[in-house]
């Protein structure tokens, strides 16, 4: 499907269901489409020893519009405490482009699509942006601004939903003290 219906004005629609042992049934009905909203269903790290080299990932429940699977709609910061309530520069770390991917969910079958968020948290250089012992949030961030047309959408055009903070979709998690590689 293209389009939503609305809530009062379905497609008529005429069936015709068979099998092998009986006769073939004909009905008229009305179909009503709406598409699955986006949500988070998992995502990583999410625990208080993660390695430098860690990518940061988050699957969603339906394949993510790539145009807006960028940089820009990702906000990482540095937390000054594990409470992550303020950060360390107060302003998010700049994400390179390049340093977000949207590809298929591991293990999808059954419902491929580009579903899997992943960020690569070391740049070009090979220098990683996570500091071993600190705190760190990523807000993938929602469409709470509709006039900034902004926030991860998916490839029906639907905003993310089931946000869990005023700007997204928030987590928090620590990089281990010591680097001990992935």
């Amino acid at each position: 499907a293209q389009n939503e219906t609305g809530p009062n004005d379905p497609v008529r629609v005429n069936v015709r269901a068979a099998n092998a042992t009986e006769n073939p049934v004909t009905a008229r009905g009305d179909l009503y489409i709406r598409f699955v909203p986006p949500r988070v269903t998992s995502y990583g790290p999410n625990c208080n020893e993660a390695c430098t080299e860690a990518k940061i990932w988050a699957e969603f429940n339906v394949p993510m519009d790539e145009s807006y699977a960028t940089e820009r709609q990702i906000l990482l910061y540095k937390c000054e405490n594990e409470n992550c309530r303020s950060f360390s520069p107060s302003t998010p770390l700049v994400l390179t482009p390049g340093s977000v991917r949207l590809i298929a969910a591991r293990g999808s079958v059954s419902s491929p699509g580009a579903r899997r968020i992943e960020i690569e948290p070391v740049d070009r250089l090979g220098a990683s942006y996570l500091e071993p012992g600190a705190f760190y949030k990523v807000i993938l961030r929602g469409d709470t601004d509709p006039s900034q047309n902004q926030g991860f959408r998916s490839q029906t055009g639907l905003p993310l939903t089931d946000l869990n903070n005023q700007l997204g979709f928030a987590w928090r998690f620590r990089v281990k003290e010591a680097n001990g590689g992935v």
